[in-house]
Formats: C-alpha cells, sequence, structure tokens
C-alpha cells in the first residue's frame, strides 16, 4: 500500500494541476473528514488512501469529456457530471460495504449515462449545420434520452472495450425499468446507486422533502437519511 502512496505522490509531483485538483478534491462534501483541511497533496494523499486517489484521479481526467459549451447545453453538462460523479460515489461506498471492487463500482457509476454524452454530442453537430433560428425542442430531447441513452453507454462501453464485468452491470440496467430482477451484483449496486443519486438531487434542490423520499424508496429498501448519510448532507 505505501508504495503504491509513494507511486501516486511521484505522479502528483510531476503533475502539479492535477495535484491542486486532487487537494480540492480532497477538501470536497464527498471525501472531507473531520480532521480540519487539507492544504497540501502530501496531507490529501496520505488521507484518501489508494481506492479514493484512484477514483479521484480518473474523475478528474474524464470530467473535460462532459464539458459541452453552448449556452442552451451547459445546464445539462453541468447536471449529467453532478449526477455522473454522485452515482460513482455512491457505488463505490455501496461496493465497500458489499465487499465487490471499490474502483470498478466507480468506474461504473461514472461512465453508466455516458450515452446521454453521446446524444448531445449529435444534437451540437447538428445544430452547427442548422439555421440560427433553429433552436432544440426539450420534450423531444427528453423523448430520445429516454429512450435511447441507455442502449447507447452500453455500445459505447463495448466500442471502448471496457471490462466485462463494467458492461455488463451497465448494460443490465437497459430492460430493468423500476423492478431491479436477474441482475449481477454490481448490476444491483449500480441500480441502488443510481436511485441514490437521483434522490440526492431531489432533496438537494428542494423538490422532495425527506418523507415523501422516505414513501417513493421505500420499495427498495432505501431512506432519506441513507442519501443524507452517504453524500454527507445535514438531515
Amino acid at each position: 500500500m505505501f508504495e503504491n502512496l509513494r507511486a501516486w505522490m511521484a505522479i502528483y509531483c510531476r503533475e502539479p494541476v492535477l495535484a491542486s485538483e486532487v487537494v480540492k478534491a480532497a477538501n470536497s462534501a464527498y471525501y472531507r473528514s473531520g480532521d480540519g483541511e487539507v492544504t497540501s497533496v502530501e496531507q490529501a494523499v496520505s488521507r484518501l488512501g489508494v481506492d479514493r486517489l484512484s477514483t479521484i484521479t480518473l474523475a478528474i481526467l474524464m470530467r473535460p469529456a462532459f464539458e459541452i459549451k453552448p449556452i442552451y447545453f451547459r445546464f445539462f453538462s453541468k447536471y449529467l457530471w453532478q449526477h455522473s460523479q454522485d452515482c460513482a460515489v455512491a457505488c463505490a461506498e455501496l461496493a465497500r460495504q458489499a465487499g465487490e471492487d471499490y474502483f470498478t463500482a466507480y468506474l461504473i457509476g461514472l461512465v453508466h449515462d455516458i450515452g446521454k454524452l453521446v446524444i448531445f454530442q449529435a444534437l451540437m453537430r447538428a445544430m452547427k449545420s442548422a439555421h440560427p433560428d433553429v433552436h432544440p425542442n426539450p420534450t423531444l430531447i427528453g423523448t430520445i434520452v429516454d429512450r435511447t441513452s441507455l442502449q447507447l453507454s452500453c455500445v459505447s462501453l463495448k466500442h471502448w472495450e471496457l471490462p466485462g464485468v463494467v458492461q455488463r452491470a451497465v448494460c443490465e440496467q437497459v430492460n430493468t425499468g423500476r423492478e431491479p430482477t436477474g441482475l449481477s451484483r454490481l448490476g444491483e449496486l449500480l441500480f441502488s446507486a443510481n436511485l441514490l443519486s437521483e434522490f440526492h438531487l431531489l432533496l438537494s434542490d428542494g423538490r422532495l422533502d425527506d418523507e415523501q423520499a422516505d414513501r417513493l424508496l421505500q420499495p427498495y429498501g432505501i431512506s432519506a437519511a441513507m442519501v443524507h448519510s452517504l453524500f454527507r448532507d445535514p438531515a
């Protein structure tokens, strides 16, 4: 373990921008502990450990891929990244509790919605050749996303040749709907993590209160308190 931590230190010493992002991440709500503010990469490496350093670095490297510049898609880009990161954190923590691989679960959560990004990148290309007075139809876009994004995520992961367990967990969600039956263990974790991250957004934005969330989550054995605890929100 200590050899691995020294290897991470060597990487961050060569990449100061990456090092500053790791320090910033260590102070975020996801990873902050009660031991005070992290002010150096050495503190971040020591406090976070190998698993979390791996996932944080992966998230930092992947974040630019989620950035969409046209103003009418910028909010979606921010939402998609936040949801993907929330889902990754939830999936990893659930995996830790279940004795599954932490990094693999984090990767599954981070890439599960990549199909939505594919759709919006295609829309951006189409908009470049469209008349300036033509604007995206939110209802139509929503319908396309709902019907095809999971299938596109599955196809994309196969194209990128990600590990089979990652592909399987994501592809299993295509026909799952709201009934998580017949899933692999990591598929089950992704299903639960996705629910937790979606309800985290709804609770954070004030669209639901705890009582409403508890009622909706009860069939899945999840509660609003679990959401707050996982994301370290004030209950």
